[in-house]
């Protein structure tokens, strides 16, 4: 099977990302050159289809919940020491 590139507009267009927010994902190496895209020119990036269905399929595991610290109220007790 062939493998199928795809331009910025295009990618854009099929999983309805914004162009700009495939840029940051490649800023914050979450597309790996090499993995998820190329870059046959300086100026020119060509995502990798299949590559791109697997990270959108990936399983995403739950961000475990904190529970939320009390606010503690702090008071200052001044004492006079008597001699």
């Amino acid at each position: 099977m062939e493998e199928k590139y795809l331009t910025p507009q295009e990618l854009s267009e099929a999983i309805r990302y914004s162009r700009q927010t495939l840029y940051n994902l490649i800023n914050k190496n979450i597309f790996v050159l090499g993995e998820h895209y190329l870059k046959p020119s300086s100026h020119k990036i060509l995502f990798v289809w299949s590559a791109v269905q697997k990270w959108l399929n990936r399983k995403v595991e739950p961000v475990a919940t904190v529970p939320a610290k009390k606010k503690v109220a702090i008071v200052k007790v001044r004492r006079r020491i008597h001699i």
